[in-house]
């Protein structure tokens, strides 16, 4: 392949690639793709998936609609995790050597570990969950315990007002009129 010599040129405002010898490729566009490996890093391919994540997220735990910013860091974490797990299937785990692919091994465990980490965060792991019900059935007997307590006052406090002849004996006639 030769390039074509391009001799003296009218001024032009459009730039023209020229190559500096012929086997020289045109550089880079803006905004390619040609060098992305597996788009984790990308927010082109991160902003869409994440969004998807954190729609599904809010729909199925719709109080989190409150807590934006952590919606948006687990969407955007997963995202990656979604994404690298996409490309590790697509390419494989071994590379053409069958040697580990490790950068996007390590990559992949780290935002998977970050990522539940923010889920811990958040309070939505099934040990979350499980500390939670426990915490409910913890207050509810609490509360039951409670009630219990406060009759049991209320009983004594009546006792002792009826007992001073403050407070009319429950089992008395009410009815107003003489026997």
């Amino acid at each position: 392949m030769s390039a074509e010599v391009v001799g003296p040129q009218e001024p032009s405002n459009e730039r023209q690639w020229l190559p500096a010898y012929a086997q020289r490729r045109p550089d880079f566009e803006r905004g390619n793709v040609l060098a992305l490996k597996h788009a984790g890093y990308s927010d082109r391919a991160v902003t869409p998936v994440a969004q998807r994540v954190a729609n599904l997220l809010v729909s199925i735990a719709p109080a989190l609609v409150a807590y934006p910013l952590q919606v948006d860091l687990f969407s955007r974490t997963y995202a990656k995790v979604l994404i690298l797990e996409s490309a590790l299937d697509e390419v494989g785990v071994l590379d053409e050597h069958g040697k580990p692919r490790e950068t996007l091994l390590k990559h992949a465990a780290s935002w998977t570990n970050k990522a539940q980490q923010q889920l811990r965060e958040m309070g939505l792991t099934r040990k979350a969950a499980a500390e939670l019900q426990l915490d409910v059935a913890v207050a509810a007997h609490a509360a039951v315990g409670a009630a219990r307590q406060a009759e049991q006052a209320s009983s004594a406090v009546r006792a002792f007002l009826q007992g001073r002849g403050l407070l009319p004996d429950a089992d008395a006639d009410h009815s107003g009129g003489d026997v």
